[in-house]
């Protein structure tokens, strides 16, 4: 558990210099104090006491008696915290409009590969690339990075993104159990690289070094560099594992990239054979929209991963972005899915292999 120092060595974020934290700190704990008590507790000097009362006054983090002999008491640390909060969010917005309005647009080479250290950099960077995602989330996380992310992941599943999630053994089933009907899971044996993917067109490869400080991750931009990093994922993470929770959860799905989506026509196919899709992306150079029955999903390994659709009187086939041999290069696939139809063919199948009949097929063929 964090020290009483170190809890408030961060108000210095707001502004407070060490004087100012140690005599706030000793009126937060002790109580109003006198300037004497409060020399004596914070171990400020004497002399200094009265300029800090001052300041933290005027800052708004104490308040004062009217008594001859004046006290001094601090404001609630929730009331402090909360008027910080709502000016650095005004602050924010102010900001943000000016850049808008102010940002030299104009188009400019921008690196597709950018280098990014320590942990805490990295951990805002993932939060803000999940929370502004807009599709697909995939991800690959050790079980600490797990739980700084866990609720970041759970409010995009409810925004209604589509979450692919590899852990690794070192997190256990039940803290994955509020998440199994959000997303897809699966758990990987051994460990792998950290690794995000968002909207297929961002990405992060967080690499673990000796100690805090040498914290860093690759940041991806670039259509055949994020290429390399969801085939990395694929192959190295994602194949390896197995389901914690698959793709029957949900009635709608979202996807970016093509081997997410075919992962998922494969999977549903095991039950259901009959489910629609709707597929944005490119055919021959031109912007379409094909709105159809999907019948299959077909993996080529190394090769390609193309899925069908029947539109307009005809079957397209429907690759990734980068797709050279399909007729469509898919920049996103909604995939809508009879859940309650799913559900009964699975009880269905389910009593039909716990029948007396079946049950003495299964037997005949044990003592054989």
């Amino acid at each position: 558990m964090p020290q009483e120092e170190e809890i408030f060595a961060g108000l210095e974020k707001l502004g407070l210099s060490q004087y100012e934290i140690k005599i706030y700190r000793s009126l937060v704990i002790n109580g109003p104090l006198t300037s004497t008590e409060a020399a004596k507790i914070s171990g400020v000097p004497q002399p200094r006491v009265y300029d800090v009362f001052q300041t933290l006054t005027d800052k708004g983090y104490i308040e004062g008696s009217m008594a001859q002999k004046r006290t001094y008491r601090a404001l609630p640390v929730e009331t402090v915290l909360d008027r910080n909060i709502e000016s650095l969010q005004v602050f924010k917005k102010e900001i943000s409009d000016f850049v808008k309005a102010r940002k030299v647009s104009g188009k400019s080479a921008i690196p597709a590969l950018w280098l990014m250290n320590k942990k805490q950099y990295i951990n805002e960077s993932v939060k803000s690339m999940i929370n502004g995602a807009k599709t697909e989330i995939l991800i690959s996380v050790t079980n600490p990075t797990f739980r700084y992310v866990k609720k970041y992941l759970i409010e995009a599943a409810r925004r209604g993104i589509t979450i692919g999630l590899v852990v690794y053994p070192d997190t256990d089933d039940e803290s994955l159990e509020s998440l199994r009907t959000e997303m897809i899971i699966r758990r990987r044996p051994g460990s792998a690289s950290e690794v995000l993917i968002v909207d297929r067109s961002t990405g992060v490869l967080n690499v673990d070094g000796i100690g805090i400080d040498n914290h860093y991750a690759l940041y991806f931009g670039e259509d055949e560099m994020i290429h390399v990093l969801s085939y990395y994922y694929y192959h190295t993470i994602w194949l390896p594992g197995e389901y914690v929770a698959d793709f029957e959860s949900r009635k709608k799905w979202v996807f970016s990239s093509a081997w997410f989506a075919c992962e998922a026509i494969n999977s549903i196919n095991k039950i259901e054979h009959s489910f629609r899709g709707e597929v944005k992306g490119m055919l021959r150079d031109k912007e379409v929209v094909l709105k159809g029955e999907i019948p299959a999903a077909e993996i080529v390994m190394g090769l390609r991963h193309t899925f069908f659709i029947n539109s307009r009187g005809r079957t397209y086939s429907v690759g990734g972005k980068t797709a050279r041999l399909e007729d469509v290069r898919m920049s996103e696939l909604i995939l809508e899915i009879d859940t309650k139809r799913v559900q009964k063919r699975k009880k269905v199948k389910n009593k039909q292999s716990a029948s007396p009949s079946a049950l003495k097929k299964v037997a005949q063929k044990t003592n054989s």
